[in-house]
């Protein structure tokens, strides 16, 4: 078996993050190179700006967002718990990436526009009152 295809195989069967593209409307966002300077800005106001330990850059956001999921996260990085998509359902999994978009387009607005931003402006920008998500 040669080594692309060997790598191919553990690429497939070894998921690369605990969100592994649930976020699908964030990531089809980011995707376009220009609105990729929104998680610049996102990290530099981060309270806790450390990406250190996280599989992708998905997961970071998402733990910083929604702090009671970093548990899990890392549960599943150590082979101890279940992707995301298997710990809630598929409506609550979409009202985070709507969350998610909507936190990064205040940062991507943030952005073009030079100013600065305090992280309370920016993680409460389109907090759903009365909702844990």
């Amino acid at each position: 078996m040669s080594m692309s295809l060997q790598c191919q195989l553990v690429q497939t069967l070894v998921p690369e993050s605990n969100t592994d593209s649930v976020f699908q409307k964030t990531e089809a966002w980011l995707s376009k190179g220009k609105h990729r300077k929104a998680i610049k800005v996102f990290i530099n106001n981060n309270k806790c700006p450390v990406l250190k330990g996280y599989r992708s850059t998905m997961d970071y956001i998402h733990v910083s967002l929604f702090p009671h999921w970093k548990e899990p996260c890392f549960k599943f990085y150590n082979d101890e718990g279940p992707q995301l998509r298997e710990m809630t359902s598929a409506a609550l999994i979409e009202k985070m990436d709507q969350h998610m978009l909507n936190v990064l387009k205040v940062c991507w607005a943030i952005e073009k526009s030079q100013q600065e931003a305090e992280w309370a402006e920016i993680a409460t920008a389109s907090c759903v009152i009365g909702e844990v998500l």
